[in-house]
């Protein structure tokens, strides 16, 4: 009998809850067995409430069909199905390990990128496991089409000992003899940032489509970042069009052999891609064996077992991680991007169909997820609003929506009135001929809304996942890298003042300079609030040899939401002045430097929300994260170090429909030479406040902007000798 350790159910017993999701969760534990045999195993089983819901029973009955007669060493083995108590449920292999989701954000946490053999061992452990489910036949020997649709980090699983499994074959396709088990098309399920062409069309799906997800993950990992990332339309109509940053862009020392293998993986018509998965693990075994021909899953384990080493001694166990795979592990390092790798935690690996998805824009404006229920079918999801209303058919009179939320309770608006009371709530008699607005408003969490679709009168279901108010984003592009904002490219060169000329003009139009289209640092903020930004931190601006100079503030730079105009939306962040901020969508975070190549340390960003004091970091890597010289930015050149200047800003410029008013710059001084002089410095110029400069041999000035080209008005900076410094 089961001691109090575990709770009992049917032959197993329940040891503790791994995850849970909005209609099932996962349970580690044990088997019990004749003669007190016992087995580690992990439960999934449908939540309570949801057991009388068809559809995703239907879903759940669907995904026990397909997992149940799959037996392969790359997929997690699922050996038994059934009910107890009115709950069904999966048991399925313990892989004692973590999600590649975990692994790359840890390897990003500890500073970090994934090593190029790690990620090719264990992309080509997938494909095998891919090209397994993809040729599997009935009985009678006919295909069965098992098309997974829902390849992504969070669903490959890396033990320990080095095995890669993949798993949740929950909205997996598979076609059978009398049809049963088809899911039609023109559903959408799965993450839409690792959607295929066809997919993202609503098209039919063979393997091809789990090809190209899986050269989106093997993407992910040698770069750091997605292909393909931003609000759920843009990046449809992206991957529709195949628009994606070679991987070389990002990171240069790619290999041109290994870049042509993720191309091909993720070109946009299926036929240019690898025809099967076995052809793709082919190249990547291939070139992982003229490359590195000793690597194992040997040396797989060891890499997650040195990530995840404390977790594994708080669990009493010994990690043993060789010395000299911890040397190896050193040659293989990359130096990582702050926030380069977005990995957030929903992307854990959890036991829900509905995506959860994040976006660029607060408030969010994605579905969650959709089930179309319909009697005798299999569940269908759509990934997003926008294609719902381009794939569900119109008609009919009314229909019924069940909304949930994670977590419950939110207050439930329809068309802009309260309606239904708190999550779980179903809203019924809806007009089936008009889209319909739906919001969710929970205190402490991000605003959830979006429009539903007309409908053909059936039964719908929505499950939002309401965000913490505060999250971090994504991370910038590599230095020198503009991929973002291509009227940057046609902006003119900022002005240029050689002195003797004493005066410069700025035209707000032409010489504002685009920061989301930088290297910036990047965090998402909640435009409703305020919040209190301070600085953590010292930046070391010279290298080895030379005169360091110590820098421990930061600029910001805060894009705002169209119509807030608000002042004060970009300046400079001091250890001993904080800042306050409103009205802003997003805050960058860098420094202005005239070699960057050589700077080291970090700078926190502390941005934390006014009236609950909660709050995150935001890190500014000053070899990243910079505004270097550029022709872009406006100067006065031809200055003389030993000389003191008076520089005076006259003045106002209108950031235009999103910003408001500006009188200030930025300005960064070039040092000269002479390490008796001052070595310069950065902060903010301000008009009606003379700035005092000494020992620079030339002044950078910058205007920070979102988007130039809907700005008005000039600046005006003068510049004056005033004495002799050091004498």
């Amino acid at each position: 009998m089961p001691g109090s350790s575990g709770h009992p159910f049917g032959k197993y017993v329940l040891l503790d809850r791994i995850a849970a999701g909005g209609m099932a969760e996962i349970f580690r534990a044990k088997y019990l067995a004749a003669a007190g045999v016992t087995k580690s195993v992990v439960i999934k089983r449908i939540l309570p409430h949801y057991a009388g819901n068809r559809a995703f029973v239907s879903m759940f009955i669907n995904e026990a069909k397909i997992a149940c007669g799959l037996s392969h060493g790359n997929i997690a083995q699922v050996f038994d199905f059934g009910e107890i108590d009115g709950e069904y449920y999966l048991a399925m292999e313990h892989v004692y390990g973590q999600p590649l989701s975990r692994i790359a954000r840890r390897a990003h946490e500890l500073g970090v990128s994934v090593p190029t053999p790690f990620a090719l061992f264990a992309i080509a452990e997938v494909c095998n496991g891919l090209h397994y489910a993809h040729t599997r036949c009935d009985d009678a020997g006919r295909p069965l089409g098992i098309v997974h649709r829902d390849v992504s980090p969070q669903n490959l699983l890396v033990g320990y000992e080095g095995e890669v499994k993949l798993v949740d074959f929950g909205i997996a396709k598979m076609r059978s003899a009398g049809g049963e088990g088809h899911t039609e098309h023109g559903a959408l399920k799965g993450k839409f940032v690792y959607f295929s062409p066809e997919q993202a069309r609503a098209k039919p799906l063979d393997g091809r489509s789990d090809i190209f997800a899986t050269g989106i993950v093997l993407y992910e990992l040698l770069t750091g970042r997605r292909p393909f990332e931003g609000k759920m339309m843009e990046v449809l109509g992206r991957i529709v069009k195949g628009e994606l940053v070679p991987p070389s862009v990002l990171v240069p020392e790619l290999p041109r052999e290994l870049e042509e293998t993720v191309m091909r993986a993720l070109a946009t018509r299926p036929e240019d891609r690898f025809q099967n998965a076995l052809e793709m693990h082919d190249a990547l075994h291939t070139y992982l064996h003229q490359t590195e021909p000793g690597f194992t899953s040997g040396a797989v384990g060891c890499f997650v077992r040195y990530l995840f080493r404390a977790e594994l001694e708080a669990e009493g166990a010994r990690p043993e991680v060789p010395a000299e795979f911890e040397e190896q592990l050193e040659r293989w390092k990359r130096p990582t991007r702050p926030g380069s790798l977005r990995v957030p935690t929903w992307q854990e690996a959890r036991p829900r169909r509905i995506t959860t998805v994040e976006t660029e824009v607060v408030p969010r404006r994605l579905l969650s997820g959709w089930r179309k229920v319909a009697a005798g079918a299999a569940a269908l999801f759509v990934a997003g609003v926008a294609l719902a209303f381009l794939f569900l058919p119109a008609g009919g009179r009314t229909f019924a929506l069940t909304v949930t939320s994670r977590p419950p309770g939110a207050t439930v608006l329809l068309d802009g009135e309260e309606r239904g009371g708190e999550t779980p709530a179903r809203l019924e008699g809806l007009d089936a001929t008009v889209a319909h607005r739906v919001e969710l408003r929970l205190e402490g969490r991000r605003p959830f809304r979006t429009e539903v679709p007309p409908q053909s009168g059936e039964e719908l279901a929505l499950e939002a996942a309401l965000d913490d108010l505060l999250v971090p984003g994504t991370a910038p592009l590599p230095s020198g890298v503009d991929l973002r904002d291509p009227v940057e490219d046609r902006l003119p060169p900022g002005p240029i003042a050689e002195l003797p000329e004493s005066r410069l003009q700025l035209v707000a139009r032409e010489h504002a300079v685009s920061i989301p289209a930088s290297p910036a640092s990047r965090m998402r903020l909640d435009p409703a609030k305020t919040y209190r930004l301070s600085v953590e931190g010292v930046a070391s601006l010279e290298g080895a040899g030379r005169e360091q100079r110590l820098l421990s503030s930061v600029f910001y730079f805060g894009e705002r939401v169209t119509g807030a105009r608000t002042e004060g939306s970009f300046g400079q962040i001091r250890s001993d002045a904080p800042v306050e901020v409103s009205g802003l969508r997003a805050l960058y975070g860098f420094i202005l430097d005239d070699s960057p190549g050589d700077n080291s340390g970090a700078l926190k960003i502390g941005v934390a929300e006014r009236r609950s004091r909660s709050g995150e970091v935001l890190l500014v890597d000053p070899a990243r994260n910079f505004i270097a010289r550029t022709s872009r930015l406006a100067r006065f050149s031809g200055l003389e170090p030993s000389v003191t200047y008076s520089v005076e800003l006259t003045g106002t410029v209108d950031l235009g429909a999103g910003g408001g008013p500006a009188a200030r710059l930025l300005y960064f001084v070039e040092a000269g030479d002479d390490p008796r002089l001052p070595r310069g410095g950065q902060g903010v110029l301000d008009a009606g406040v003379p700035l005092r400069v000494s020992g620079a041999r030339s002044l950078w000035l910058l205007l920070p902007d979102d988007d130039p080209l809907d700005n008005s008005g000039e600046l005006s900076v003068s510049i004056s000798a005033q004495r002799t410094a050091g004498r």
